[in-house]
């Protein structure tokens, strides 16, 4: 079997120049390398460009995109919190203007007895003369008439709101004002709501 032979290429030095010497060549191989190496920074340099520049815009597109996102989550909350205040509200003016009323025309008979035992107990056989609004004259009247051994007499007073009364005594009066301590509490949550309302 034969052997493949390739045409071999050699250069060869035209005819009428001399050959090279060893330092031309050292020299030309030196250049060449230093070509290489400045092809090579080059081209590194390029790279590492290009790579900090995607850097850079990747960074842009990150922040850009969080912003975006912060301030949908921040007009999602201020959305998520008017709507918790606009609700809490409707509670609580159902709850000051229909159920507490009735909470403390139920209280107020408990009150009333409360304050009516600690009078008795510092003078015993005074008269007492208790004033309620006349929606409360009757049941009121019913709890004084089954403590026999109370000396209670019930005037209605029209000026007075359904949670207001007054036992008049001997040595003084007392008041007890629950719709007071309605409104005053039912102010206060108003303004709560208001206050948040300008502050949203």
């Amino acid at each position: 079997m034969s052997r493949l032979r390739l045409e071999e290429f050699d250069v060869l030095p035209i005819a009428g120049t001399s050959t090279p010497s060893p330092l031309a060549e050292a020299m030309t191989e030196v250049q060449s390398e230093e070509a290489k190496l400045e092809s090579f920074e080059n081209g590194y340099k390029a790279g590492w460009d290009d790579a900090a520049r995607s850097h850079t815009d990747n960074l842009d597109n990150v922040s850009v995109e969080l912003g975006r996102n912060l301030q949908e989550l921040s007009f999602t909350f201020h959305e998520a919190r008017t709507q918790v205040l606009k609700d809490m509200r409707a509670v609580f003016e159902e709850l000051f203007s229909k159920i507490l009323p009735k909470v403390a025309a139920e209280t107020l008979p408990a009150i009333i007895a409360e304050q009516i035992n600690e009078i008795v107990g510092r003078e015993v056989d005074t008269r007492i003369e208790l004033r309620v609004h006349p929606s409360n004259q009757d049941i009121v009247g019913q709890f004084v008439a089954a403590q026999t051994h109370l000396n209670v007499d019930v005037v209605p007073e029209p000026a007075f709101g359904e949670g207001q009364a007054r036992l008049v005594f001997a040595s003084g009066e007392q008041n007890i004002d629950l719709s007071k301590i309605l409104e005053t509490a039912a102010q206060k949550t108003e303004g709560f709501f208001e206050l948040n309302e300008k502050a949203g």
